[in-house]
């Protein structure tokens, strides 16, 4: 009968060993899962690190936006009244046909209507070459003859607009026949 609770302790032998080998199971696995953990951690705060660096990146490209903004502006206080008339008329012929570019001819014909285009082509000619310079308005010849665009830049510009290789003629003059009819 003894050995009916000799065989017992055996199993509380038995007993103790498996729930100190499941405990020390337990214990490694905490450790290993704690390891992941702070190395998950670690990888956290690089990323958090690199983030900040990116935040501070976008911080000092605002900055730069807001200083280059402020040249613009400058830019345009410089402008002399007839050159500021000159960059809002361009830039409500574009609202009206955003994809033409203007003849020099026709530009000076909306601004200066009563004046002979040969006596004002320089200035006009002055003006968009200041307004290319700042950015402001596109040139280019086709042939003998100067056309220009504004570009998104113009500050008077409201309305985006796409590229085109459309062209918008100077107006024709009238034979003295078609007057009189």
């Amino acid at each position: 009968m003894w050995w009916q609770f000799w065989k017992r302790g055996s199993d509380l032998e038995e007993f103790k060993k498996s729930i100190e080998l499941s405990f020390s199971k337990v214990k490694n696995d905490y450790e290993e899962h704690r390891s992941k953990i702070t190395v998950i951690i670690d990888r956290l705060e690089r990323l958090e690190d690199s983030i900040g660096i990116k935040d501070q990146e976008k911080s000092k490209i605002k900055e730069i936006l807001t200083i280059a903004k402020n040249i613009e502006l400058r830019e345009i206080e410089n402008l002399t009244d007839q050159q500021k008339a000159f960059c809002q008329i361009l830039a409500a012929l574009h609202s009206e046909s955003p994809d033409e570019w203007i003849s020099f001819k026709a530009l000076a014909e909306d601004l200066y209507p009563s004046t002979n285009y040969n006596k004002i082509r320089s200035t006009i000619s002055e003006y968009t070459s200041l307004l290319e310079e700042l950015g402001f308005v596109k040139k280019r010849m086709k042939g003998n003859k100067a056309y220009v665009k504004t570009t998104g830049k113009n500050p008077y510009v409201k309305i985006k607009h796409k590229e085109s290789t459309e062209v918008k003629e100077e107006p024709k003059k009238q034979d003295k026949k078609s007057k009189q009819s």
